[in-house]
């Protein structure tokens, strides 16, 4: 088999999105005090990391915001944005060994992301990770240009199409077995679950692979492209 493109998550894959919900939800708060907004932190945090009944993620600022009744104000504003890293763009970190392996993967393969969000607010966590001299810039596709989410198959042949390759000439890395992992097996590619934390696996979904650390993705590509 001859692997020719390799396909990347963004957030908490590429980009440790999930380490910096607590900072972010500070500088928010700090914003909206200095506004005059009498908002407690702690209660702020409980609900913006609340995790609503049959979702698997957590609600975010947005929805705070609103139930404060700031989500319109000029304060509410721009505390979103910051959530969004937008001035915070700081606090976003990559995980210890991903350029090693980016800089080993892109003298072979042809690089992409396929992440779910909105286009502005994507690339400015990647643009923040300074990575983007590996990857082929055409190959950034997002759910909002690829017009569904993961694991919509839909979004990974947007990618095939973009990177002009057959499915099974790909792999792709993701955090989320839903999202990233059947998502990708459903559209034909090989698929690889980034789990550092050691998550318990989902017995109906099973990854190609699973790696804990990026040290090991080179070879496991290695092994598939011999």
């Amino acid at each position: 088999m001859v692997i020719k493109a390799v396909f990347f998550d963004l957030d908490d894959t590429l980009c440790l999105t999930s380490g910096s919900r607590q900072a972010r939800a500070r500088l928010a708060h700090e914003t909206l005090t200095r506004a005059g907004h009498a908002v407690d932190f702690d209660a702020l945090l409980e609900s913006v990391l609340r995790v609503e009944p049959e979702q698997t993620y957590i609600r975010g600022l947005q929805p705070a915001l609103r139930e404060l009744g700031l989500l319109d104000t000029e304060a509410g504003r721009t505390a979103l944005g910051i959530w969004f890293f937008e001035g915070a763009e700081h606090l976003i970190e990559g995980f210890a060994g991903c350029l090693d392996a980016l800089q080993a993967l892109s003298t072979r393969y042809r690089l992409g992301v396929i992440t779910n969000g909105p286009e502005a607010i994507q690339a400015r966590k990647f643009e923040a990770l300074k990575v983007g001299a590996h990857f082929a810039p055409d190959l950034f596709v997002t759910s909002e240009r690829a017009g569904c989410f993961k694991p919509d198959e839909r979004i990974f042949r947007c990618a095939l199409e973009l990177a002009d390759v057959e499915a099974h000439e790909t792999i792709h890395i993701g955090d989320s077995l839903e999202a990233d992992v059947a998502g990708a097996l459903g559209a034909g590619m090989r698929a690889v679950w980034f789990n550092p934390n050691g998550g318990d696996p989902e017995g109906r979904i099973v990854p190609d692979a699973t790696i804990s650390s990026y040290a090991e993705l080179p070879a496991l590509i290695e092994k598939w492209s011999g």
